[in-house]
């Protein structure tokens, strides 16, 4: 693109003074507004990924690179030019593959070259004369008929994937952590969770930003209501995960694998998801309507899903409009594969709830609409030193599904 002459220099640019030399100029004025405010976007994106470790240093180059805009990053102290900062400054093509060889490219994809052939390619090793890759670069597609149709592996019959990353929204006081704890218990039974079928009994991690010393006696409450008395594959983390730095991101994906190997040795099963309430609480967030920073975020917990192979579940409020949806930004519905929604009617004076109800307002490859209505029951558990009861409540299912008290009944009488 050629780009308009230094005014400093060349004195005024010669325009002709007629109605279509202006409307043209006008013209190449909006268009240079609108690709700048879509540079200035870009470079927004890049950083809250850069920030919230969704990509790396690299990744974050060479999209700059791919985006044509890699000029205006300044990496050294800038020239000057005739008494005033020259803006221009920026790395050499030299530089900038002195830059990129310092950092891991497509790690994933150098381990598959060495696998195969015992040989890295890269774009070092291209520039320096590998004219061909070490193995045949059309096996990084899966061609059509090859793969064929399977059932999709889920964890909750029709409900839930095996893995992906799932929301779980709600307003406040709708019952959305008490949901997410009957669906632990459903899955580490394993029992049906509203009428869906527990395709495979997997443990649950809890991450409790929020009411984390609530958790014990909330899932006492719905043990006890189901009348189990076993243990079973469920945990909570004591210390909240650093989402903010690599190696924080690093020590949570190591938390869950030695989670998921005491799963496996005390009872059997893996570790299946991971639930943390609430997202907001959970991660430092800039701004929750930030597009960038959801999809960041949603990255995020799809990584750490991967790497667990495991589903991640992010709970997350409403907005002060229940009919809106998820609070924020459209990216958490956007980047979620399933949105669970916790609805009620809830006085706002009083706060007594009552019509809660759980819904899918989306699935990616599954039914979307209600679910079923449900009601909170308060459970003793015992006195407190007052001798006065305490307890905590639990989800039961109405509107004909079956409680969990039910189903164990009959699975103990068989």
């Amino acid at each position: 693109m050629t780009s308009l002459q230094d005014p400093a220099s060349q004195g005024k640019p010669k325009l002709g003074e007629t109605n279509g030399d202006r409307e043209y100029l006008m013209q190449v004025l909006r268009a240079a507004t609108a690709r700048a405010k879509l540079i200035s976007n870009t470079l927004d994106s890049i950083g809250v990924a850069l920030r919230q470790k969704a990509i790396s240093v690299e990744d974050a180059m060479l999209w700059a690179r791919d985006e044509q805009i890699l000029d205006l990053l300044q990496f050294g102290p800038p020239s000057k030019s005739v008494g005033r900062v020259n803006m221009t400054y920026a790395l050499t093509e030299e530089e900038f593959k002195k830059r990129i060889a310092e950092f891991n490219r497509a790690q994933a994809n150098q381990n598959k070259a060495i696998s195969r052939s015992g040989k890295l390619y890269t774009i070092e090793t291209h520039e320096a004369g590998a004219a061909e890759p070490p193995y045949d670069l059309i096996e990084d597609f899966t061609l059509l008929g090859d793969a064929p149709a399977s059932p999709p592996k889920e964890l909750i019959k029709k409900l839930l994937p095996a893995n992906g990353v799932v929301i779980q929204g709600g307003q406040s006081s709708a019952g959305k952590t008490f949901l997410e704890i009957y669906k632990a218990v459903c899955l580490a039974a394993p029992l049906p969770f509203f009428g869906h079928k527990a395709v495979e009994r997997v443990g649950t991690a809890f991450i409790a930003a929020e009411g984390k010393a609530l958790i014990p006696n909330r899932f006492a409450a719905a043990l006890a209501d189901a009348q189990i008395t076993e243990k079973l594959p469920i945990a909570w983390i004591k210390q909240i995960p650093d989402f903010s730095s690599l190696e924080g991101f690093k020590l949570f994906v190591q938390q869950l694998k030695a989670l998921n190997k005491r799963f496996n040795d005390d009872f059997g099963v893996r570790l299946g998801q991971f639930v943390t309430d609430t997202v907001a609480a959970t991660f430092a967030m800039k701004s929750e309507d930030d597009n960038a920073e959801a999809t960041a975020i949603c990255n995020i917990l799809r990584r750490a899903g991967e790497e667990t192979e495991s589903l991640a579940v992010a709970v997350h409020h409403y907005g002060k409009n229940p009919e809106s949806g998820l609070r924020g930004a459209s990216a958490w519905r956007g980047s979620a594969d399933v949105v669970l929604g916790t609805l009620a009617d809830i006085d706002p004076l009083s706060g007594r709830a009552s019509n809660r109800e759980l819904v899918c307002p989306k699935s990616r490859d599954g039914e979307q609409g209600p679910i079923s209505p449900f009601e909170l029951k308060f459970v003793e558990l015992g006195l407190d030193d007052d001798k006065e009861i305490y307890g905590s409540c639990c989800v039961v299912p109405t509107g004909g599904h079956v409680t969990l008290r039910e189903v164990c009944a009959s699975l103990q009488g068989r």
